[in-house]
């Protein structure tokens, strides 16, 4: 283990930005569990998983994805790794 504290992190998203923090809070030597809508972990699993909790949703998933993760997400540090972007990257205004 690299760092002095291993915390267990939970990423919602697995797209560049959730995957690239994995990659980074792993080799940090963090017990990471990503979680997406296309990949082995659901979004459930990973706010279960989390003491802390990021978001690298779509800017206009959020609104959707996170009721239902109400009672997982309570009490957690949720850290939101969001960008209001369109579709096509440019600014959501």
């Amino acid at each position: 283990m690299h760092g002095l504290f291993r915390t267990k992190i939970g990423i919602i998203g697995g797209g560049n930005v959730g995957s690239s923090l994995a990659k980074l809070l792993t080799n940090a030597g963090h017990d990471v569990l990503v979680g997406s809508r296309n990949g082995i972990n659901s979004a459930q699993d990973a706010a279960l998983h989390g003491d802390a909790v990021v978001l690298a949703l779509h800017y206009h998933a959020v609104a959707d994805a996170l009721p239902p993760l109400a009672d997982e997400l309570d009490g957690k540090v949720v850290v939101d790794a969001t960008n209001p972007l369109n579709d096509d990257w440019s600014p959501y205004c």
